[in-house]
């Protein structure tokens, strides 16, 4: 009596796993199947969205008020902004961080695109409430195709030791 439950319980959970399958498959093909709709000649035709960073984050040190030491991690976000080949960068960090000694910090985040050969650099400021003159993000011309970065924590004029000592980070993503 204990195998056959054994049996039917594997059963059922291959069935789910099949119907679960069939489910996600049908799914993506009525997303890929949706009809498409012209745009008028001149429309910009890129709507603003995440755009997914795999990335090892720039990595401080920063201080609670109970002098606990805590990382202060510099992930950077990418967006599309809606004109083609501009990529908004950010690197927010969380709340527990910009209520420590880390929310003095600025993130300097390098990149190069690697299609076009278009390179830059943008400054932000992870915490919107650090009163910082610096962006909380920032719109680059990066152009469509392979964008790799490198990202630093570094000090503002108001806390030049803010999230430091640090390590760099490095990442990448493929701007439409």
């Amino acid at each position: 009596m204990t195998t056959s439950r054994a049996r039917t319980k594997t059963t059922a959970t291959r069935a789910a796993f099949v119907v679960g399958a069939v489910v996600a498959t049908a799914a993506a093909a009525g997303l890929a199947a949706a009809p498409a709709q012209a745009a008028p000649p001149g429309a910009v035709t890129i709507a603003s969205a995440p755009i997914s960073v795999v990335q090892w984050p720039a990595v401080g040190l920063q201080f609670s008020g109970l002098v606990v030491p805590m990382p202060a991690l510099g992930n950077v976000t990418a967006a599309t902004t809606g004109t083609r080949g501009i990529t908004r960068l950010a690197a927010p960090f969380p709340a527990t961080t910009c209520s420590a000694s880390g929310g003095g910090a600025l993130v300097s985040i390098n990149w190069l695109n690697v299609t076009n050969g278009r390179s830059g650099n943008a400054t932000v400021k992870p915490c919107t409430n650090f009163l910082d003159p610096t962006p909380h993000h920032r719109d680059v011309a990066t152009g469509s195709g392979q964008i790799v970065l490198s990202t630093h924590l570094i000090g503002s004029r108001a806390y030049p030791n803010a999230a430091q000592p640090s390590l760099p980070g490095a990442g990448g993503f493929i701007a439409p």
